[in-house]
Order: C-alpha cells, then sequence, then structure tokens
C-alpha cells in the first residue's frame, strides 16, 4: 500500500499521482502496486520536490 499525502506540491505532480493513484481527499493520494512502480513513483516525487526547491 502506497499513501501520499502533499502540500504545497506542484500542479504537475499532482496531476502525475492523479495518473497513478486515487485521490481520496485534496492531497491525500492511494494505491496498492508493486515494489517497481512504489520506487518510481517515489522518485518522481522527490525528483518534482528537489526542482520546487530551486524555483
Amino acid at each position: 500500500m502506497l499513501v501520499i499525502v502533499l502540500e504545497n506540491a506542484s500542479p504537475r505532480l499532482r496531476g502525475r499521482l492523479a495518473v497513478w493513484l486515487l485521490e481520496v481527499r485534496a492531497g491525500v493520494y492511494v494505491g496498492a502496486y508493486s515494489k517497481r512502480v512504489r520506487e518510481h513513483i517515489w522518485g518522481t516525487c522527490k525528483k518534482a520536490s528537489k526542482m520546487a526547491t530551486r524555483s
């Protein structure tokens, strides 16, 4: 089970997560995926976070 809670996330990241996960509440995404897919999604979140701190 993967649960991601976002605050002040970019619309791009929110859109990407909406493709892969179910948004059960504003900024709360859940899904059940394999380890490989979970790592890919988490890597996307980390990359987006790094890009946001540069701006």
